[in-house]
């Protein structure tokens, strides 16, 4: 615990886990960090702190972009499999899996995996119109 002064326990049957600690020779955050960085070996994002890219965005678009990220949407495909739909097709007839809610002809727009990392402007609109659908 950073910065903690130890204080004797009042009843001897009281066993701290403050005896058990070791103190930080740095401050919590970078310590964070530290940790962070060692466990992950390959990432296209830089480990940091703050909110993910698009954390500002109206929660429905934040919540969408980030199932696009980690590819854990409501898709059709998924809904089948788990047994909560009939079929797996989208709306334009293909089926509606993660890869096609990138690239499915009813968008104007089509993104990539790097644009929903980046939360750019093809990204928000993805996610935009997909927010109430996945």
């Amino acid at each position: 615990m950073y910065a903690h002064t130890f204080q004797p326990a009042r009843l001897k049957s009281r066993k701290s886990f403050l005896k058990l600690t070791s103190k930080l020779e740095t401050q919590p955050k970078a310590r964070r960090l530290d940790l962070g960085k060692d466990k992950v070996t390959s990432s296209p994002l830089e480990i940091k702190e703050e909110g993910s890219a698009g954390s500002h965005l109206p929660f429905l678009t934040w919540k969408t972009l980030n199932r696009l990220r980690t590819g854990t949407t409501r898709c059709k495909a998924s809904l089948l499999k788990w047994g909560y739909s009939e079929d797996d097709k989208c709306d334009c007839g293909m089926t509606q899996n993660f890869e096609h809610l990138l690239i499915c002809p009813n968008l104007k727009v089509k993104c990539t995996k790097d644009d929903l990392f980046l939360a750019n402007d093809k990204a928000i609109y993805v996610a935009d119109y997909w927010g109430n659908k996945i």
